[in-house]
C-alpha cells in the first residue's frame, strides 16, 4: 500500500494530462509537481477569457433565488403602508392593494417586474452574458424607485446576489476554469 492518497479524480483539485497535482501525505498536503502547478497557473487569464458557458450555467440559479426572494417578501421588504406592522399603519396604499389587487403580494401587483427578474427572455429581462461579463436586472424605470426607496417609501431590494446563490457562481465558474483544455490534457486552440 502507498503511502501517497491522491485526491480524487472528481474533487475540485487541478489535473494535468489525467494526473493529480497534489496529494496529501499524512495530512498534509504535498505538491507533486511544481513546473506543471506553475504552468496551470499561468494559463488562468486565458481560462478566464470565456464563461459564457459558466454564465449560462448558473443563470437559473439566481432567477431561482429571486422567485424565493418574492416568495419571502425580500430580504426584510418593510410592509406596505396601511398594513399592520408598517411605519405608516394610516396609509392608503396597502389597503387599496388589497382591495384591487387581491392576494398579490410586495412588489407584485403586475408582476412585470416579477417576470424581468425570474424568467430569462420575458418582457424588460436583463441577461446580458459576455466573455468576461454578466449584466442582469430589470429595464423597467420604476425599480430604481423600488430599489433605493424614496421619502414616502422604504426602500426594498430586489436586484441582488444571495450569499448562496454568489457561492454557486463561484464553484461553477471554478469547474469551467478546471474544466479547459490545458487541465485536461487538450491542446490549447
Amino acid at each position: 500500500m502507498s503511502m501517497y492518497r491522491t485526491v480524487p479524480p472528481d474533487s475540485e483539485y487541478p489535473r494535468v494530462r489525467g494526473k493529480t497535482l497534489v496529494r496529501i501525505v499524512g495530512g498534509v498536503l504535498e505538491v507533486d509537481s511544481i513546473d506543471r502547478m506553475t504552468k496551470s497557473f499561468a494559463a488562468i487569464p486565458r481560462r478566464t477569457g470565456h464563461l459564457e458557458a459558466a454564465w449560462n450555467e448558473w443563470l437559473p440559479v439566481w432567477y431561482q433565488a429571486n422567485r424565493r426572494m418574492f416568495k419571502e417578501q425580500g430580504p426584510g421588504w418593510a410592509p406596505l403602508s396601511g398594513n399592520q406592522g408598517s411605519n405608516n399603519p394610516r396609509g392608503w396604499y396597502g389597503r387599496w392593494k388589497r382591495g384591487a389587487y387581491p392576494g398579490k403580494t410586495i412588489l407584485r401587483r403586475e408582476d412585470f417586474l416579477y417576470r424581468s427578474l425570474t424568467r430569462r427572455g420575458s418582457r424588460y429581462s436583463i441577461a446580458q452574458i459576455g466573455a468576461r461579463t454578466l449584466r442582469l436586472g430589470t429595464s423597467l424605470a420604476y425599480s430604481r424607485i423600488l430599489e433605493e426607496g424614496s421619502r414616502s417609501m422604504p426602500a426594498r431590494p430586489h436586484v441582488l446576489v444571495t450569499a448562496g446563490a454568489f457561492e454557486v457562481l463561484s464553484r461553477i465558474t471554478l469547474a469551467h476554469i478546471l474544466a479547459a483544455p490545458e487541465l485536461k490534457g487538450g491542446r490549447r486552440r
